[in-house]
């Protein structure tokens, strides 16, 4: 088929689009291929929104004050915290190396007892509920338990109802940091004062 012979065709198609049902078409097909690829909305190429959500469970929260109120100045609690933060595989670069970092990615700790002159956890606090019982949750603390372990950073676990006292475990976690002492507690940063501006001239 020669060219001269597809211009009937083609000024026919030209005229279909060019008449008002034809616009209206365009149209409609244009809002379809908008809103399926929205940012937001999933489409064909797997696109989906954000929302928030809480950084802490509610037993989380509600034993946050507790255990904050029991550091010392110059301690910080730190709520999730993922092990790949606190660790890093004690090998050269490798694959040996790539894989111990994996191991470690994607697994967080409730809480860690971080020190704001070196910023290292000094220790890692977990909240062991019902879900620690299941046989995969059990394999994940014993990993989580031997990796800490290895890095020399202590941890403890509270169960359910379980008063969380962790002054014993700081003093012990302190002293061979040699961070402070129970007799000798650290001494708070004093913020020096700042007179504000003023916008007028001498």
């Amino acid at each position: 088929m020669k060219l001269v012979d597809l211009l009937p065709v083609v000024w026919a198609q030209f005229w279909l689009l060019a008449s008002p049902a034809g616009i209206v078409f365009i149209v409609v097909g244009l809002i379809v291929l908008v809103a399926k690829f929205k940012p937001g909305r999933k489409g064909s190429r797997g696109i989906v929104g954000y929302r928030a959500k809480p950084l802490m469970t509610e037993w989380e929260r509600s034993a946050f004050g507790p255990l904050s109120s029991q550091l010392r100045p110059g301690l910080h609690l730190c709520p999730q915290v993922r092990l790949a933060d606190i660790l890093e595989p004690d090998a050269p670069y490798s694959g040996v190396r790539t894989a111990a970092l994996n191991s470690i990615w994607s697994k967080s700790v409730d809480f860690v007892v971080a020190d704001i002159s070196t910023g290292r956890a000094i220790l890692v606090i977990e909240l062991d509920d019902k879900t620690h019982e299941r046989r995969d949750r059990k394999a994940r603390d014993i990993f989580v338990n031997s990796a800490l372990e290895q890095a020399q950073i202590p941890v403890i676990r509270f169960r359910p109802r379980q008063p969380i006292n962790i002054g014993p475990h700081l003093t012990a976690a302190l002293a061979p940091l040699s961070i402070a002492s129970m007799a000798s507690p650290l001494v708070r940063p004093v913020v020096p004062s700042i007179t504000p501006w003023s916008s007028s001239r001498s």
